[in-house]
């Protein structure tokens, strides 16, 4: 059997089946409460992982598809590490993409009017 194929087909599908598990992002997808920051969990100095969820409404494109955007950072570690990406969904809350950003204070604070 060929186990390179099985990786990459794990690796390609990994993010649409995690996402759709993340019981913490779906809530702030389903309320939809625009530019409301729900954290969840809590960092210590001892550890433990805290993250920030804020839903900042949809963007409609010329198509007519809709598009749900939200920023998400995480916070771990020693020295307060973070990771933060804008996730991108369709309008059934299913991971359409992601784009990462370097540091938390280049997360878009809100949109207006769709942009």
């Amino acid at each position: 059997m060929n186990y390179s194929l099985i990786i990459f087909f794990v690796f390609l599908f990994h993010p649409v089946f995690s996402h759709a598990q993340d019981k913490p992002l779906n809530n702030v997808l389903n309320k939809g409460i625009v530019n409301r920051k729900t954290v969840f969990g809590k960092w210590t100095e001892d550890g433990g992982i805290e993250r920030h969820l804020t839903y900042l409404g949809h963007v409609k494109i010329s198509k007519g598809k809709i598009y749900k955007i939200v920023n998400s950072s995480h916070y771990w570690g020693l020295s307060h590490r973070a990771s933060s990406r804008i996730l991108i969904f369709n309008v059934a809350n299913q991971y359409v993409g992601e784009y990462y950003v370097t540091i938390v204070n280049d997360l878009p604070g809100n949109m207006e009017n769709g942009n």
